[in-house]
């Protein structure tokens, strides 16, 4: 599995793919190039990349420098891979991750993301909004990015809140390398630093990392909250996948004047709830003087573990709780044989487990 993450130009969705066309993760390198190029899904690029890769060594390597400095790896059928990212279609293979996953068990996960060059005004807003959302047990995440990023972070530690943070490279140290202090406090705090990559690579191009990062930072949560941003910020990415993934989207409205607040603005007329107050966030998040549950999300019922007979049943329930879905998605959500899941998803609609609506699409009946 680390090798296949070392395919900078094989996307996580490919690599779903790969696994299920190979049999395992091993087996994807020792398919032959001809086969490679049978595979439908494969550009050119992308089967000389595997067929040529030979650095084995520097990932058992890897592996070793990673287990040395604490790093843990979570896969995508294990129990504790955090169940929100598990309903999205791109759903990382892998995570690598320091600290605890308990955080993203909680009943309200809130991204906080922005722009990096953060204005007087941003920094007051997440100075006045953190602390009321933290005393409410809303756990933080954010992309450890310069700007709004960093300071979400901070100003959560600075609360005694939990915070995640979603690196864009490697999690053996922080990055950027200036916020090394934030990256152990959160650590050090119950909170997790994690990436869909284990080490560091000097070599790989960040225009693709950061959208792949983007895309966990909304997985992760329950809604995305945009404190500020240009026309053409990075954080309107995060907006993106988060309705895209069917999540919140919530804005802070600032003046028609101010280049920080445009793309903020542009969200707003879009359809994103504007964000005035706390109490904004808590009636999305229905917590006017309720108290949330730490262990399952508060507009979600647990659903009982005697209902399945397989774990596919189980994952193919949860990725189509929140919001229909395609065969297709299913196939790449799961990360099963395309037969298996088809035969799956067919005997859950006999039992009355799925639902199919319009458009050939499957929604979970619940019990």
């Amino acid at each position: 599995m680390l090798a296949l993450s070392q395919l900078g130009d094989v996307g996580p969705q490919r690599q779903g793919q790969l696994v299920r066309a190979c049999g395992s993760a091993r087996q994807v390198f020792e398919f032959k190039e001809n086969q490679l190029k049978a595979l439908p899904f494969l550009n050119p690029k992308q089967v000389e990349r595997i067929a040529g890769f030979s650095a084995f060594d520097d990932c058992a390597r890897r592996v070793d420098v990673a287990t040395k400095l604490g790093i843990k790896i979570v896969n995508l059928h294990d129990d504790q891979y955090p169940y929100r990212l598990r309903e999205i279609v791109n759903s990382p293979v892998q995570l690598f991750y320091r600290g605890s996953l308990e955080p993203l068990k909680a009943s309200h996960v809130l991204a906080i993301v922005g722009a990096r060059r953060m204005t007087t005004y941003g920094k007051r807003v997440i100075e006045e909004l953190i602390k009321p959302l933290v005393e409410k047990g809303i756990v933080i995440v954010s992309g450890m990015a310069f700007g709004v990023d960093v300071a979400g972070h901070r100003e959560c530690l600075k609360q005694a809140g939990r915070t995640v943070a979603v690196q864009a490279q490697g999690v053996d140290k922080g990055y950027p390398r200036a916020h090394q202090g934030v990256f152990d406090q959160v650590i050090g705090s119950g909170g997790c630093v994690l990436s869909e990559f284990g080490l560091m690579n000097p070599d790989w191009n960040e225009k693709f990392l950061f959208p792949r990062r983007n895309r966990i930072i909304s997985g992760l949560s329950d809604a995305v909250l945009i404190v500020e941003a240009a026309e053409k910020s990075g954080a309107l990415i995060t907006a993106r996948f988060a309705s895209e993934q069917n999540r919140d989207v919530f804005a802070i409205p600032g003046s028609i004047h101010q280049p920080m607040s445009r793309g903020c603005l542009e969200l707003i007329k879009q359809g994103a709830k504007p964000i005035i107050t706390p109490e904004d966030i808590f009636e999305e998040f229905a917590l006017r003087g309720a108290k949330t549950n730490k262990n399952q999300p508060a507009d979600r019922t647990v659903i009982p573990k005697d209902l399945f007979e397989s774990p596919l049943e189980e994952n193919i329930f949860t990725v189509c709780r929140c919001d229909s879905k395609n065969l297709d998605d299913i196939i790449d959500a799961v990360s099963e044989p395309a037969s298996f899941v088809t035969a799956t998803v067919t005997k859950m609609l006999l039992l009355g487990r799925l639902r199919e609506v319009e458009g050939k699409r499957f929604v979970s009946e619940e019990m």
